[in-house]
């Protein structure tokens, strides 16, 4: 089973080095391709085929609550900032045998607070990439 590591994720801006993300606790990604079946009107009364859709890349982290953040994800997401996450997957067995893949034009779409598996304050970010690359 492959799994993301979360100490592997790094954000970057243009021009900026790399910074890893020490704080998540979660990361997923969603892709998905908004397939469509094709509806004529045939003797048949059946769709004939498939349309294209959208192809789109969902992020989703969960990052702890600190004083001073790692990241400040609000201010990312009133700023409509782009930037660049990294990650790495890999097995549980060696987590260094993974493919890294790499998120271009990645924009915050959604910030809110929220409690983890713990009990403790957490706060959830979804984001939005126009392409992911392995690196």
């Amino acid at each position: 089973m492959a799994y993301i590591s979360a100490n592997y994720i790094t954000i970057s801006d243009h021009g900026d080095d790399a910074k890893v993300l020490l704080d998540v606790t979660s990361f997923s990604v969603t892709e998905t391709n908004d397939l469509e079946t094709v509806k004529t009107i045939n003797p048949s009364r059946r769709a004939q085929g498939y349309q294209s859709g959208v192809h789109t890349f969902e992020l989703a982290l969960e990052t702890k609550i600190r004083p001073v953040p790692e990241v400040d994800w609000r201010a990312l997401l009133r700023t409509e900032t782009e930037f660049t996450l990294q990650w790495q997957e890999s097995s549980a067995a060696d987590l260094f045998d993974g493919q890294t893949y790499v998120a271009i034009s990645v924009r915050v779409s959604n910030v809110e607070n929220s409690v983890d598996a713990d009990g403790a304050a957490a706060l959830s970010v979804s984001l939005m990439a126009l392409d992911i690359q392995e690196g």
